[in-house]
């Protein structure tokens, strides 16, 4: 697997992606729905998917990049572990693979377990690493992980300040991992009131293929 560091230039603000994010071409079917509380997306590999909910002010942009507010934005992904799991706590397995590719390409690189945040849910890890950034400032990027059956959704929030907690406190309580395949068009149909069909983000031609045009933002 080539796996390198990739900046994500995403409403002016550079976001810099965790290792996962070079591990898997983005994913076929990845939706986005709206709702009364923002939107509902969903993250889909092989037989299982992660569903979640990003607040109002948040803006789809494509299958892997949400934009929360201007110059603040998460990149989803999913982590496959025959990467990077030698042992049976995928979780952990996976944050010391995520540490060690930021060290060996930022040098002196720090992070705290955020259990806080993860509210005490197993098969959740929340972790803050702080990079260091081109102009010497450190980036903060919150890694939000849930344990998949095959490796770990992944969900990196950049760039973060302690007044952001509660937001991803409340995102990371909306994380479910569902093991058996998407069917995006039933799941979008339960948030669109008088079935009027999916408004989903990438709208399903079939169940592997989406397309990739961003939905409009709701006035």
């Amino acid at each position: 697997m080539t796996r390198k560091l990739i900046g994500a230039l995403l409403a002016g603000a550079c976001l810099i992606a965790t290792a996962a994010i070079a591990a898997e071409p983005e994913p076929e079917g990845a939706a986005f729905v709206r709702t009364d509380d923002g939107w509902t997306g969903w993250l889909p590999h092989d037989d299982e998917y992660a569903e979640y909910t990003v607040g109002g002010d948040a803006q789809p942009l494509d299958a892997t990049h949400v934009q929360l507010k201007p110059g603040q934005g998460v990149m989803l992904t999913f982590a496959d572990k025959k990467d990077f799991a030698k042992d049976k706590n995928l979780l952990e397995a996976h944050r010391a693979w995520e540490l060690d590719y930021w060290r060996q390409q930022s040098g002196k690189v720090e992070s705290r377990n955020r259990d806080d945040l993860a509210g005490g849910r197993s098969g959740l890890m929340v972790t803050e690493i702080h990079v260091p950034g081109p102009d010497g400032a450190a980036i903060t990027i919150c890694m939000v992980a849930a344990a998949g059956n095959n490796g770990v959704f992944v969900f990196a929030i950049s760039p973060v300040t302690p007044q952001d907690d509660s937001m991803i406190k409340k995102f990371a309580a909306s994380i479910k991992v569902v093991h058996h395949p998407l069917d995006l068009v039933a799941e979008a149909k339960k948030y669109m009131p008088g079935k009027q069909g999916p408004k989903a983000g990438q709208k399903p031609a079939d169940q592997k293929t989406a397309d990739r045009k961003a939905p409009d933002k709701k006035p």
